[in-house]
């Protein structure tokens, strides 16, 4: 989807929605198929789980924390 919302964007807000809702494979997925393209920096990814958290609990931390030990 073209225009709008940049794709950097587009990829940490669905990183953060697969967060909320426990998925490891969606949040571990998205830095990796967005690749240099859209992938947010370590700054941004983790400013978008601190916002997820406040607003869906830290049960996203938990699921971001699994799903990225690996990449950040």
């Amino acid at each position: 989807m073209e225009g709008g919302v940049p794709l950097k964007y587009k990829f940490l807000l669905a990183m953060a929605l697969d967060a909320a809702n426990g998925s490891v494979g969606g949040v571990n997925k998205i830095p990796r198929c967005s690749g240099d393209t859209g992938r947010g920096n370590k700054e941004e990814i983790m400013q978008a789980i601190r916002i997820t958290q406040y607003i869906f609990g830290v049960g996203s931390v938990y699921t971001a924390s699994e799903a990225l030990k690996e990449i950040l």
